[in-house]
């Protein structure tokens, strides 16, 4: 059984991996991982790969009742960092540029098209993105923050 804080991260991941050419996107998202911190390598044979990623700050908890069930209000802040890779090292050309922003535009509407992920949470939020190249790799890379509010109570878990 999983509890309303996975439900939400699950949500996240599975309307990420629905980002194709063919459901209206921009670009194909190859993988999508859900990890605590970005690997130090992505297998070469992912063109497109987004990462799910844990918090780097604490939830903050508010009480929305004071009866029995224990009610929570939760805020959390997830990370969604991208990578676009084009196969070439050549810093002059526009391409990454146009496929970093491809992946961040179809992150960004895949994100927001229900941004209470059927019934996952009340309410979420884009804020981002960061882009940035890895000149060594010739990798365009980002990252955006969605601010979560999920909602539980105590004899829910």
């Amino acid at each position: 059984m999983s509890g309303p804080r996975e439900a939400v991260f699950a949500a996240i991941t599975s309307a990420l991996e629905g980002i194709s050419l063919a459901s209206g996107y921009q670009v194909d998202v190859d993988k999508v991982y859900r990890v605590d911190v970005v690997p130090d390598e992505v297998p070469s044979e992912f063109r497109n790969a987004l990462m799910v990623l844990e918090s780097f700050t604490p939830e903050t908890w508010d009480y929305l009742d004071s009866g029995a069930s224990g009610g929570q209000l939760c805020r959390t802040t997830i990370t969604i960092a991208g990578i676009a890779r084009q196969g070439t090292t050549d810093l002059k050309s526009s391409d990454r540029h146009t496929a970093v922003n491809a992946l961040i535009e179809s992150t960004a509407k895949a994100l927001m098209l229900d941004p209470k992920f059927g019934t996952a949470c009340k309410e979420s939020k884009l804020a981002g993105p960061v882009a940035f190249v890895d000149t060594d790799k010739g990798e365009a890379l980002f990252n955006m923050t969605l601010h979560v509010i999920y909602a539980f109570n105590w004899s829910a878990l």
